[in-house]
This record gives structure tokens, C-alpha cells and sequence, in this order.
């Protein structure tokens, strides 16, 4: 996959999220309504695909398609007018098929709403780009802090800058304001047909109160731009306190992920039992399965976790170059992503969603590293359901691949499960493969 010329910084966008998963974490499910139910193929490749760092707290876009990359800016009068048609088709093609998921059954509005996410970027201009003799779009479903998402749909922000070069040379600019009988006419009428200076349609008018009027607007408009100079500054204000904030929050997680592999054991300090598998058919089977269910699309190396129950457990995965790849901390330069992160409850009394049969996968669509590659898996949360609280959670890690297919087992033991949520539990190391 080509990587676009373009990073995009969580601190500076704000984008929607859709049951506690962010748009971009969405992607795959996403592309997948595309395909199956838009009527023009090919249109899912115009959205680049997303490869976000929590650890740096940027998003890379990458695209399959291959050839020279240039900016919109950068493009010819004829190559941008061909663009803006095709981000117009675009926006057509999801809007109704957006429509169409709305008027099946109520579950389908989210997905409604999120496919309309998509249309959504801080600056067209700045973020699609031809790819050979095709176009892509990065930095989609973000738009700034603070603003109206609608007011960042990509085909509005094309229109307007065709907008600003306005036709001189129309017709409408070049006719005569009135015929010369026109004119003569107008200079020659008789008196008793205009109007008086005095007067407005024969009554005499009331000037004082043409001015207390005018007194009036103006008060109130210079009031309003008080009360609107008030509220800018109050504004500005509260984003950068929250700017702050947010940063504060990045650092503490750029120091937690700077220590989430010191010491990778069990809470009794010993190494986490972890059996290999001879027969691997049945597992092969209930990942599928399991993935399919969830949309997920399978990659060319396939890392995935089961589990049984409603505890969130989390899959890691270190490449043979030292890159970690897990749902919230995958390194930029590894080209492996996490597809799925199951069972996540960041609010404790709601967590009615989640998940009896859960699965998580790691995978690399096209080439991967050759070497080493590492696996982790921790006990994060309980959620504070029985079966976390009173019984071991069974585990399997399934890696398929070329030349590879192979299935570990392991447990989480009720002393450990105990703790219910959030359990701090450092990643264990499962086992290693080469390829």
C-alpha cells in the first residue's frame, strides 16, 4: 500500500465515535456496508485507509492504489474539475445508500449516520490527492474542534472554491441596464408621477421615527457583537484550556506505553501457562466464524484472539522490526493494524453490548516483515460480570498465515479475574513464531 504525503494529529481534529469505538477504528466494518450495498464499485477506495498511533497520537492514511501522488492543489484546471465530479458521485452514492440503510430498521441509523461521517474533512484541498489516474481522500470523518461536522462535507468545500472564481464574461454582465426610450422616459416623466421627496406613496412621512428606528437597530447590533466579543473570548478560553488538558492526557499515555512491556508475567511473577494445540481445525472454524460475524475481513498473516464470557481481554503483537501493534497503541511503522477491539466498557454501568463470543485480530493485508513475531495477551477488565468474577477465563490465539497455522492455549485463573475492572495486569507473553 502507498502511504499519502499527509499525517493527521488527534490533538488538532475532532471526529465522532459510535458505540465507545472511534470512526476510524470502524473502518473495516465500514468499507465492508460500502461494497456489499453501493451501486458504483470501486467507490470504497476512495476513502485512504487509517493506520492510527495512540502512543503519538497521529493517523497516517495509506491507499492501494499505486502511481504518482499529487496533492488537489497541485493538479490542473481539467484534473480538478474531474476530481470535484467524482467527490460529488461520491457523495451521492453514500447519501443514498445511507438513506437506505435508514429506512430498513431502526439498528441501521447508526451506521447511517457514520457512512455520512466519511464525507467529512477539515480541508478538501489539503487532503485529496490522484493517485495515478485515481483519487483518494485522507483525513475523512475529522473536522476542527468546536465546529458543525455538516460544515465540512468535502463536495460543499469543492463547490465553494470553484465558487470563488466568478464569470465576468456571462451574458448577464455585459447587457444594457435600460434601452435609451427607457432612459429618455424615466428623465421626462411628469411631475404628478413621482414620488415626493416629502412623502411615501402620498402620506407624509414621519422621519423622527425613521431615526428613533434606526437608533434602535444600531443598539441592539452593537450589543449583540458585545455579547458575541464576550462569548469569542470565553471560547477561546475553554479550547485551550481543554488543549491542555488533552495534552496532559497524551503525555500520560505515551509514559504508561513506554512501560507496557517491562515485565511480561503473571501477577504471581511466574510465566502464564500456554499450551500449543496438534489439532487445529476446530479453532480454524470458530475464528472464522467469529470474524465474519463482526465484519471483519481477513488479511494475508492473521493474528486472532477468542474467549469465552463478557471479560475484555486485549491482544498484542510485536513484529520482527520491534513494532507493537495492539487496538490503542499500534506503531506507525508497522504495516499491520488491529481490526477489532471486543468487549470494551468505558462506562462500567452500561455495559449491555458486549460480547459472549468475542474475538480480536491483528493482520497484515499485503507484505509483512519476514523474522520473529511475538505474542501478548492481557486480562484488563472483568466488567464486573459473574462469570468474570467467580470462574478462570479460557483463551485461544490462532496465527494463520503463509506456510504457518498454528493455535496456544492459556487461562486467566480466578485469582486473577477477581479484580473485576481495570486490572493493570501488564501483557503476557503467549509465544513466538517466524515466518
Amino acid at each position: 500500500m502507498a502511504k499519502l504525503p499527509i499525517v493527521t494529529s488527534l490533538k488538532e481534529v475532532d471526529s465522532k465515535s459510535f458505540g465507545g469505538q472511534n470512526i476510524f477504528e470502524l473502518y473495516s466494518a465500514l468499507i465492508n456496508q460500502i461494497k456489499a450495498n453501493a451501486k458504483s464499485s470501486g467507490i470504497e477506495k476512495f476513502f485512504a485507509t487509517p493506520n492510527i498511533s495512540k502512543t503519538l497520537g497521529v493517523v497516517n492514511w495509506y491507499t492501494p492504489y499505486n502511481g504518482e501522488i499529487v496533492n488537489f492543489n497541485d493538479l490542473s484546471q481539467s484534473q480538478k474539475k474531474r476530481a470535484m465530479e467524482f467527490v460529488d458521485n461520491v457523495n451521492i452514492v453514500i447519501e443514498e445508500l445511507a438513506e437506505k440503510l435508514r429506512r430498513k430498521s431502526d439498528g441501521n441509523i447508526v451506521i447511517a449516520s457514520m457512512l455520512r461521517q466519511m464525507l467529512v474533512t477539515p480541508d478538501a484541498s489539503r487532503s485529496i490527492f490522484m493517485v495515478g489516474d485515481n483519487f483518494v481522500m485522507g483525513e475523512w470523518g475529522c473536522y476542527p474542534f468546536g465546529a458543525v461536522s455538516d460544515d465540512f462535507l468535502a463536495f460543499k468545500s469543492l463547490n465553494k472554491i470553484d465558487e470563488l472564481t466568478p464569470n465576468y464574461f456571462s451574458p448577464k454582465h455585459n447587457e444594457p441596464l435600460a434601452s435609451s426610450e427607457e432612459l429618455n422616459d424615466l428623465f421626462h416623466s411628469p411631475k404628478e408621477e413621482l414620488v415626493s421627496e416629502t412623502s411615501i406613496y402620498g402620506s407624509k412621512f414621519n422621519w423622527p421615527q425613521l431615526l428613533s428606528w434606526i437608533f434602535w437597530v444600531l443598539l441592539v447590533l452593537l450589543i449583540l457583537i458585545f455579547f458575541l466579543h464576550l462569548h469569542d473570548r470565553w471560547r477561546a478560553g475553554y479550547e485551550n484550556r481543554l488543549r491542555v488538558e488533552i495534552s496532559a492526557l497524551w503525555d500520560s499515555v505515551h509514559k504508561k506505553g513506554s512501560v507496557c512491556f517491562n515485565e511480561p508475567r503473571g501477577s504471581d511473577g511466574s510465566k502464564l501457562p500456554i499450551t500449543e494445540e496438534s489439532n487445529t481445525s476446530v479453532v480454524n472454524t470458530e475464528v472464522n466464524q467469529r470474524l465474519e460475524a463482526n465484519s471483519v475481513q481477513k488479511g494475508n498473516l492473521n493474528i486472532a484472539l477468542i474467549w469465552e464470557g463478557q471479560s475484555d481481554l486485549d491482544l498484542f503483537v510485536v513484529d520482527p522490526a520491534g513494532n507493537t501493534i495492539c487496538h490503542y497503541c499500534s506503531d506507525t511503522n508497522s504495516q499491520g493494524k488491529s481490526d477489532i477491539d471486543a468487549n470494551y466498557c468505558p462506562n462500567l454501568n452500561s455495559c449491555s453490548f458486549l460480547n459472549r463470543t468475542p474475538v480480536e485480530n491483528i493482520s497484515w493485508s499485503n507484505d509483512f516483515p519476514k523474522g520473529t513475531y511475538k505474542i501478548y495477551v492481557r486480562f484488563y477488565s472483568g466488567n464486573i460480570t459473574n462469570d468474570a468474577a467467580n470462574y478462570a477465563v479460557p483463551f485461544k490465539v490462532q496465527v494463520n498465515g503463509p506456510s504457518v497455522n498454528k493455535v496456544f492455549s492459556g487461562i486467566f485463573e480466578k485469582n486473577v479475574t477477581q479484580c473485576k475492572n481495570n486490572c493493570q495486569l501488564p501483557p503476557q507473553f503467549i509465544a513466538s513464531f517466524e515466518i
